[in-house]
């Protein structure tokens, strides 16, 4: 009994030390031995307090609170319904990656002190890499007084300037500031007030990636003249609607050699002309900037010297050409012939011929209208029956917009069996595809035609418009918004009756018989396309 006792007691007191916070670091390992992405957990748990005395724990600690991937998905928005004590102010003081700061007429000098308070903070001071403000040039002089202290964000990388919905005389004012961010490549600026103008002009050394939005072309042409954009490699240009006018629309008359010395820096240009600016000079701009890798146009009218001039640059990598033109007949003269190119997005008038393009995977046809068009109207569909055999690398092929038929149906199916072909209408909807798995979303095999410009708008919306997803897995089957799984076969003399009916029926029953009419058009062109007997999971009839 003795004996027992004694091994039992001797066995208790082996366990106790092995599990005893004072075992050695060979019978437990120590915390620091943790994987970073399980502290990662841990610290997020913590108050701002205890993460500042986290941080002087050891090197390992510290290194990690202040790692990206710690405030990658952090983002601080501060305004005057958000910042509103000194508690609050005490706890937003810790890392974040982003930090939102949005003003309004109400704001009293007391959310400008703290918001003062909490700029030059250490943690935000040294952890913001990307600053969004929406304020006017008032708020920005009272923020970064120069008179007062000198603000320095060393880890910026992007700056974002958003203007007020209405501008006021506020955002006309010149600023007087100082700020320094010395690791900035990135400038987004939505209008170009007073303010926002000599912001570019204070940054213009370090710039590398300039995003701005114009209404009138003086104002492009302006930043366009600047002789100490030295660093600038990539440009992106959006027109607004309201730019429209003969009066600001661009001629070759107006560019000089500064401007001609600032498009030959670039590597990356992008172009959303909403209001024809750049109809007359978009083959001037594409040749004055030999060097590019990216190349991305969206418009609503382009003319034929445009896609000659997009032909010579030989560097390219993505070429997007999304516009509209009054000669579909000259396309047929295009041969593209692009060694580096692995995107080609087109509309389907702008289609021309494949030469050389050993490195083509992604191909889109985009119809960026409102109202679908037909092939059979343009040159399109005899150029994209080339590309299947003379572009056999082709692995992604997408189409949006375009009213497709049978010949249409049969073009598509001979292209590879290794490329996936994926038909949208111009809403989004799914109207057909071919070799894509049963059941699986449509959503990687389609191909993104909008760029910064539209990422620089969609910044700070105050509405959210909610719209109906434009498919979901259902069982081995797509299912297609309100259209149903798959349409029952139509004939087309019963095609023809029903829609002269819902064609009169229109004005008498309004949006909900348009709503009906949209979706039953999506089963019906399902259905004539045909693309079941070449393997659509899709529209087996």
């Amino acid at each position: 009994m003795i004996a027992k006792c004694n091994g039992s007691t001797s066995l208790n007191q082996t366990t106790i030390e092995q599990h005893s916070p004072m075992a050695s670091s060979a019978d437990a390992p120590p915390i620091a031995s943790l994987p970073p992405e399980v502290l990662d957990l841990v610290f997020a748990q913590l108050s701002p307090a205890d993460r500042r005395s986290a941080r002087q724990v050891n090197r390992c600690w510290r290194s990690i609170l202040w790692a990206n991937r710690y405030i990658t998905n952090s983002t601080l928005r501060v305004s005057p319904y958000t910042l509103t004590s000194l508690l609050v102010l005490e706890q937003m003081k810790r890392p974040f990656r982003q930090i939102h700061v949005t003003t309004s007429c109400s704001s009293d000098g007391r959310f400008y002190a703290w918001l003062k308070k909490l700029l030059l903070s250490s943690e935000i001071a040294g952890s913001v890499q990307v600053m969004k403000l929406q304020i006017n040039g008032r708020d920005i002089n009272i923020l970064f007084d120069r008179r007062l202290q000198s603000y320095v964000f060393r880890n910026v990388t992007e700056l974002v300037l958003i203007s007020k919905p209405k501008l006021t005389p506020r955002d006309l004012m010149g600023i007087n500031v100082d700020v320094q961010l010395p690791r900035l490549e990135t400038l987004k600026v939505d209008s170009l007030a007073r303010a926002n103008y000599q912001l570019i002009q204070t940054f213009s050394r370090q710039i590398k990636r300039l995003v701005i939005q114009v209404d009138r072309k003086h104002e492009l042409l302006t930043i366009l003249s600047m002789s100490n954009l030295d660093r600038i490699e990539e440009l992106a240009i959006g027109v607004n609607k309201k730019a429209q006018g003969i009066m600001e629309i661009l001629t070759p008359n107006d560019f000089y050699v500064p401007h001609i010395n600032t498009l030959n820096k670039l590597l990356k240009l992008e172009i959303l002309d909403e209001a024809n600016m750049f109809v007359q000079v978009f083959d001037l701009v594409i040749s004055s900037a030999p060097n590019l890798t990216h190349l991305r146009i969206t418009g609503v009218e382009m003319n034929p010297n445009a896609l000659f001039a997009a032909n010579n640059l030989w560097n390219l990598e993505f070429l997007q050409l999304v516009a509209r033109t009054n000669n579909p007949n000259w396309t047929s003269e295009i041969e593209f012939s692009f060694p580096e190119l692995h995107t080609l997005i087109l509309s389907p008038e702008l289609m021309g011929r494949p030469g050389e393009l050993p490195k083509l995977n992604t191909l889109a046809i985009i119809n960026p209208t409102e109202k679908a068009c037909r092939w059979r109207q343009t040159w399109g569909i005899n150029a994209l029956a080339l590309y299947p055999d003379q572009v056999p690398t082709i692995t992604k092929f997408y189409i949006r917009g375009i009213n497709l038929s049978c010949i249409d149906a049969f073009v598509l199916s001979t292209f590879p069996k290794s490329s996936t072909v994926l038909a949208e209408d111009r809403k989004g909807y799914v109207i057909g595809s071919l070799r894509l798995p049963d059941g699986t979303c449509p959503e990687p095999y389609r191909v993104p035609w909008t760029g910064q410009i539209e990422e620089l708008r969609a910044e700070f919306t105050a509405s959210v418009t909610v719209k109906e997803p434009a498919s979901k897995p259902c069982g081995s089957q797509l299912c297609y918004g309100s259209g149903g799984c798959v349409p029952p076969p139509v004939t087309p003399t019963r095609l023809s009756r029903f829609l002269r009916a819902m064609r009169r029926r229109f004005r008498m029953f309004g949006k909900k018989i348009k709503e009906d009419f949209a979706s039953m058009v999506r089963r019906v062109q399902r259905g004539i396309f045909l693309l079941g007997a070449y393997g659509c999971s899709c529209c087996n009839v």
